[in-house]
């Protein structure tokens, strides 16, 4: 005859056997997340958002909009974003008059984080090459002045997975782009984006 489990040991053998199937998820939720918080490699990315002009742009253009492509070389703590982006400012409505500032270039950043936890927050920071346009609308005509100059930018972000090979991220950084005298007056264009990406 084959002895039957007393209902206490049905209990024990059915919370033991629920750890595990828990514990196992857990895991595999886990490590799919390690991997996609940036492992060791090469990633692309896109990203787009809010760009906020600062300080004395602030006065003469209202919030636009940034993209940009991504390439990532990751290693554990420090590495490498090359990025090319696009960005768009209106300058703000007045009676007999419009214009906008373009932003466009590329750039060279060190991205400083740990890269084996579940919610990644890391630095980022560096310099490139940016095309500056500023246009205008006057009673008097059309007004337009490019400029390709040097600039910096550093900020913070914060990346999670998504799936086992992606992430999400959300960043805001500080651009400052060295300028000739221009509408703003001034010696240098700067705006703050705020951008939403995905790393694969």
């Amino acid at each position: 005859m084959v002895p039957k489990l007393s209902t206490l040991d049905s209990r024990l053998l059915t919370s033991r056997w629920s750890k595990r199937l828990g514990f196992a998820v857990l895991l595999f939720a886990a490590s799919a997340a390690l991997k996609a918080q940036g492992s060791v490699g090469m990633h692309w990315g896109l990203a787009g958002g809010a760009a906020f002009p600062y300080e004395d742009a602030k006065d003469f253009y209202d919030t636009g909009y940034q993209f940009s492509l991504l390439y990532n070389v990751n290693a554990p703590i420090v590495g490498l974003r090359f990025e090319t982006f696009y960005s768009r400012m209106n300058e703000k409505t007045a009676a007999g008059q419009s214009g906008h500032v373009l932003a466009a270039g590329g750039t060279a950043n060190l991205v400083i984080g740990p890269k084996l936890v579940v919610f990644k927050p890391y630095l980022i920071g560096g310099g490139g090459y940016y095309r500056v346009k500023f246009s205008a609308t006057r009673q008097a005509g059309e007004i337009e002045n490019s400029q390709d100059k040097f600039g910096w930018n550093a900020g913070i972000g914060i990346s999670f997975g998504a799936g086992p090979t992606g992430a999400f991220f959300i960043e805001g950084r500080y651009v400052q782009i060295s300028t000739d005298s221009n509408f703003i007056l001034g010696n240098h264009f700067t705006f703050v984006p705020v951008t939403v990406g995905w790393m694969f």
